[in-house]
């Protein structure tokens, strides 16, 4: 990528979608100049060590006061050496890169509350320490799984595997490590591995890790209601709208733990002011199940009011009537 991509991307995946909407309204013809002035990108990949940064860019480390590290493969069955390299080693990276930053004054690393794993009650804010896994298995080792990556994949390229053989492998292999260790699945294992080795290499950098639940729309800035993408909660709507989905295994008193994407936001600039120039280590829980717990029963009752009143049209116009999901206990 050159630069001239990098300026594309930002203006394509960023700052060209419409939760730029309120400030392309205040700044009208002046808006490219304003964001311009506030942001440049810099070609880089967290999974390469200096994030991939050339001789050229040296000099930038002395102008960086504060980085927010979300890069993040968020997909929870992805392929295990993609996720490796940007959850795991990436946070190390971040870390490596953010030590040489002289007049550093937080750095802050978006981790998620799911790396708590299987855990009930209570979850301390407390990091993983390096080998320790949620399921008690001894012999758990970041760098091993790392070489049983590269081996694997050295494997399937000697045995000449196709691209599909090697995704597919790669992808059972994390979901596989996942659950031996006691984690869910390939995304929360390694995010949980990223700050394994943000503790083991943090030294005294003033650091904060940001753990929010289930991220959703916003409440209220920049307006309510934008999301990048779908995500949980709403395919399980747009499902019941479209009438796909009339019957769930679950529990209608099972609390659905969401927040607000401006509501993460807003916490992470606190974190960044509360926690600046402070050599230690501080771990957040951005949630909502504590104070304002959303149960199950409740989101589908909000969904099924919803649809009542604003129904999906299929194509030619057929009008879908909701009904109400039934939830059925295992």
């Amino acid at each position: 990528m050159d630069n001239k991509a990098a300026l594309e991307r930002i203006h394509t995946e960023i700052i060209g979608k419409d939760l730029f909407r309120v400030l392309r309204e205040r700044h009208g013809t002046q808006f490219d100049s304003f964001i311009s002035e506030k942001v440049t990108p810099i070609i880089g990949d967290v999974s390469l060590i200096n994030l991939g940064l050339t001789d050229n860019d040296s000099d930038s480390h002395k102008d960086v006061n504060a980085i927010i590290h979300s890069a993040a493969i968020t997909k929870f069955e992805e392929r295990y050496d993609l996720a490796l390299g940007i959850n795991t080693f990436g946070a190390r990276n971040i870390v490596g890169f953010a030590q040489t930053c002289p007049n550093l004054e937080i750095l802050i690393d978006v981790s998620t509350a799911y790396v708590c794993g299987k855990k009930t009650g209570l979850i301390p804010e407390t990091l993983y320490n390096m080998g320790e896994s949620d399921g008690g298995i001894k012999g758990f080792d970041v760098n091993t799984e790392k070489k049983l990556v590269d081996n694997t994949l050295l494997d399937l390229t000697i045995k000449g595997a196709s691209s599909k053989e090697i995704r597919d492998t790669m992808k059972q292999l994390g979901l596989k490590r996942a659950k031996f260790y006691g984690w869910p699945n390939t995304y929360v294992f390694t995010k949980a591995m990223g700050e394994m080795l943000i503790h083991e290499h943090k030294g005294n950098l003033p650091l904060v890790i940001a753990r929010p639940t289930m991220i959703s729309s916003t409440y209220k800035e920049p307006f309510p209601g934008w999301i990048e993408g779908l995500g949980s909660l709403a395919n399980v709507s747009i499902l019941h709208g479209k009438g796909y989905v009339n019957l769930i295994n679950g529990d209608g008193n099972t609390i659905i733990d969401s927040i607000p994407v401006d509501m993460v936001a807003n916490s992470i600039v606190t974190a960044m002011v509360a926690n600046a120039y402070k050599p230690c280590l501080k771990i957040y829980h951005v949630c909502s199940s504590l104070r304002n717990p959303l149960f199950l029963g409740k989101v589908l009752d909000i969904h099924y009011q919803y649809f009542a009143k604003s129904p999906w049209y299929k194509g030619q116009g057929t009008l879908v009537k909701p009904k109400k999901i039934r939830l059925v206990k295992s």
